[in-house]
């Protein structure tokens, strides 16, 4: 506002200034007109002093004239700090829209691998009489067959070593044995019968690790978030494969160590695995908590 009337001013200087030395020349026309031609030649020495006035207000209109140009150069500015702003408050909008976007793909990507995830686990299924399963049931199976495997071998080897005679003598030290075994002891034994049922699980492990790699490369900000959405809907056996699945491969495996950095397992207890050492073989990234659904 205050600029406006500064512009407002100078342009009625400037006018008032053309018009005061119009009206001063048209003035001194006509009086110099009535005189005689005897006192006209005096007449123009002595409007030959006037000529500092106009001298002087022709500098103001130049004062004038560069005031305005300044004016117009500061509102140009103006405007084009304008113009600035808008196409930043633009280029923010565009990368908003687009992260939004990104989000969108990413998520629907996502929770398609995800249910059809879990429809290739619900369609597992086996019509073998003695060992039948569906579903996430294999777990169960598998477990179920990993332990009597690791309950023979314990055995033998006791009864080896001890030469007992009575078969209950092991169920006195069976807890002290199996704390005793080793990590590359039991997987020997889980990766014999985990290969039996490799048809159904591979494809199983395959789909989750192409999951976690998706959200390992997805732009998105809270990674753990997805993650804990995986971890929420496993059951306690099938967190114990994917547990003994991980652990099996080397530590430069690349699914296992999606699944570590990520603490995939996070809310695993040592009391849910075999024992001790076997539980810490598992070195996950304890800065990843997950979000619990």
């Amino acid at each position: 506002m205050k600029n406006n009337n500064w512009v407002l001013w100078l342009w009625l200087i400037g006018l008032g200034s053309i018009a005061f030395m119009s009206f001063t020349l048209w003035q001194n026309y006509l009086y110099a007109t009535s005189l005689g031609k005897e006192y006209q030649g005096l007449f123009g020495d002595m409007f030959g002093a006037s000529n500092a006035l106009f001298t002087g207000l022709s500098f103001v209109g130049v004062i004038i004239a560069i005031r305005l140009q300044s004016q117009e150069l500061k509102l140009q500015r103006k405007e084009l700090e304008l113009t600035r702003n808008e196409m930043e408050l633009t280029r923010d909008e565009f990368v908003i829209q687009n992260s939004t976007m990104k989000l969108q793909q990413f998520e629907n990507t996502f929770f398609q691998m995800l249910s059809l995830f879990h429809e290739n686990t619900q369609q597992i299924s086996s019509n073998n009489k003695a060992h039948p399963y569906s579903g996430k049931g294999i777990f169960k199976l598998l477990f179920d067959m990993v332990s009597l495997s690791l309950e023979k071998t314990l055995k033998d080897r006791f009864y080896r070593e001890e030469s007992c005679d009575i078969y209950d003598d092991f169920e006195y030290v069976r807890e002290a044995k199996i704390n005793e075994v080793s990590k590359w002891q039991y997987l020997k034994i889980f990766k014999l019968h985990f290969s039996i049922y490799e048809d159904d699980l591979n494809p199983y492990f395959t789909t989750l690790y192409n999951i976690l790699k998706l959200i390992d490369k997805a732009e998105v900000v809270d990674k753990q978030y997805y993650v804990s959405i995986i971890n929420s809907q496993f059951t306690r056996l099938e967190k114990l494969t994917v547990f003994y699945f991980t652990i099996s491969n080397n530590i430069d495996n690349d699914f296992r160590k999606l699944v570590e950095n990520f603490n995939l397992l996070d809310g695993i207890r040592e009391s849910m695995v075999i024992n001790k050492e076997i539980y810490e073989a598992y070195k996950p990234n304890l800065n990843n908590k997950l979000l619990l659904l």
